[in-house]
């Protein structure tokens, strides 16, 4: 049976200012995690996407999900609002602001309840109101699928003018406790844990502390220094860094960490070998969110149906140590 995995959050009209200050307009918000994991699945799997789709550019993202292989489009529920609206303007490669207007209405449990039966179920937060906490804990309760974390706006509001402002997220550990992934960035993990990492051992310090508060596997992106991972197996804690994946010739950084994400969750989902090893799917993750930085916009990502078999190219003694059951080193 192909493998199955439900994508939940909102599908946004992008304008990006790129950090050349080139000028794009595209789909963006979950339908990066679709376009990478179109890539990724070919006729192994069946993605459904899941959100409230404005009317005013309902119609134009039917057709853009309806080009992409093996995603089915019965979850995106048509409501009468304008779509999700986001200027996107990069300062450098990696870091940007964010106005966005129009937040889609969040979901109810009957909204999502398709979701349930899939192999795995990816959240990405980038309305921030996507779904609330009770609504969320019904889920978990209801599904024993594996569900991911994309922090992204979680901890976020925005004003009528589209202007972020960040919440107190004092409650963090009662979300992350939810799921069994929890991805944020170095900017995402500094304004949830109120702390300001710097070196990778800070980063997969914080990432260790997300661990406690209850999932199986945290990562933290840091751009271009890596990733932080801590997972826990039978009751040990594990943790490493992951070195960046090189990039060829890059173009755009937009929907890197939705590419990462897809990468990671796909080939934890499918590993031949079980248990799977989360350090063996971020870095296959990794390559993913790599070609996306090559390519502008969404799009095919060609090359990355294999990235299980090329961790090699992200580091070759990582690889040859996970090829040999290596889980990270022992956390204290």
């Amino acid at each position: 049976m192909p493998t199955s995995i439900a994508v939940l959050g909102a599908i946004v009209y992008d304008e990006i200012v790129t950090h050349d200050r080139q000028r794009i307009e595209s789909f963006g918000g979950i339908v990066y995690n679709l376009a990478a994991l179109s890539s990724l699945v070919g006729d192994e799997g069946i993605i459904r996407p899941y959100s409230n789709v404005g009317a005013d550019r309902y119609d134009a993202v039917m057709r853009l999900v309806g080009s992409m292989p093996s995603v089915r489009a019965d979850g995106l529920r048509r409501w009468e609002g304008p779509l999700t609206h986001a200027l996107l303007t990069y300062r450098d490669r990696n870091e940007r602001e964010e106005i966005v207007r129009h937040m889609m209405p969040p979901f109810s449990f009957g909204d999502v309840r398709g979701a349930l039966a899939a192999d795995g179920i990816m959240f990405n937060f980038v309305n921030g109101t996507e779904i609330d906490l009770a609504t969320l804990r019904q889920m978990r309760a209801a599904t024993r699928a594996p569900l991911y974390l994309d922090m992204h706006n979680l901890m976020v509001r925005f004003d009528g003018d589209g202007k972020q402002h960040y919440l107190d997220f004092a409650e963090w550990p009662e979300w992350v406790a939810q799921f069994d992934f929890v991805q944020m960035n170095e900017f995402e993990c500094g304004k949830a844990l109120e702390t300001r990492p710097k070196t990778p051992e800070e980063f997969l310090a914080a990432a260790h502390r997300v661990l406690r508060a209850g999932p199986t596997v945290v990562l933290v992106t840091m751009g271009p220094k890596g990733v932080a991972l801590a997972h826990r197996r039978d009751g040990v804690e594990y943790g490493c860094i992951i070195p960046p994946a090189p990039v060829k010739r890059f173009v755009d950084a937009t929907g890197c960490g939705d590419a990462f994400s897809a990468g990671t969750f796909w080939n934890y989902l499918t590993a031949r070998v079980k248990p799977a090893n989360p350090v063996a799917a971020a870095m296959a993750g990794a390559l993913v969110g790599a070609i996306n930085c090559e390519t502008q916009g969404i799009g095919r990502l060609d090359g990355v149906r294999d990235a299980a078999e090329r961790l090699g190219e992200v580091s070759p003694d990582l690889a040859e140590k996970v090829a040999a059951g290596w889980l990270g080193e022992r956390l204290a």
